[in-house]
């Protein structure tokens, strides 16, 4: 309805979930760079910080208007690092063919924090230590031909934080996103048990068409 597509309806719903909910971190995908500063300046997240990425156009490195994103509260954490990502395979490498489509050459973005919990948080292991975690916010691609995208994508995000894992140290990680995929998914099950069924062609990973 228009009511569920205007923004501001959709920031006073967020708001008063969040303040039913109480998050400390709050992940968002497709939110529109001109938007960002308003979506910051709700009331529920006053004590919150954040960062954004603009997910990247396939033709030029312009931003486009939707990006993925983190807020944290800055009562509970102290950021240590952030990460802009940006996801992309680039058609010079990948040449066009059955299984490297022209879709390839779409991007993903992807908002990457390193938090610390502040002294006596409850996260903490021990009384007198420090929690440190990764919170990473993406949105792969729509389209339901491109589950070989979505995988690369997954593993580069899986790489980046095995990475960063040997230099910060944190003991967990987060991934939240818009993954676009179903439940019944090899992807699905890559994420949540590590699994594959490669008995499937490349551009059913997903199995997104599936839900349409």
């Amino acid at each position: 309805t228009p009511d569920d597509m205007d923004f501001e309806n959709r920031l006073r719903l967020i708001n008063s979930e969040s303040e039913t909910v109480k998050p400390d971190i709050l992940c968002v995908q497709e939110l529109e760079e001109k938007e960002e500063q308003r979506f910051a300046s709700i009331p529920s997240l006053a004590s919150f910080d954040h960062v954004c990425q603009p997910r990247a156009d396939h033709d030029t490195i312009k931003p486009k208007i939707e990006g993925s994103a983190v807020f944290f509260s800055k009562d509970r954490f102290s950021l240590l690092k952030k990460h802009r990502l940006t996801l992309k395979m680039i058609k010079e490498i990948y040449p066009l063919s059955d299984a490297f489509s022209k879709e390839m050459i779409k991007s993903c973005a992807a908002s990457l924090l390193i938090l610390e919990t502040k002294e006596d948080d409850p996260l903490q292991r021990k009384k007198g230590s420090k929690t440190r975690l990764a919170v990473l916010s993406t949105h792969l691609p729509f389209s339901v031909t491109v589950g070989h995208v979505k995988f690369a994508s997954i593993i580069l995000i899986m790489k980046v934080l095995r990475e960063l894992k040997k230099v910060y140290e944190f003991s967990d990680f987060f991934i939240c996103g818009d993954f676009n995929l179903v439940p019944c998914s090899m992807l699905y099950d890559f994420l949540v048990s590590s699994s594959l069924d490669l008995n499937l062609g490349l551009k059913d990973f997903s199995m997104q068409k599936w839900a349409l």
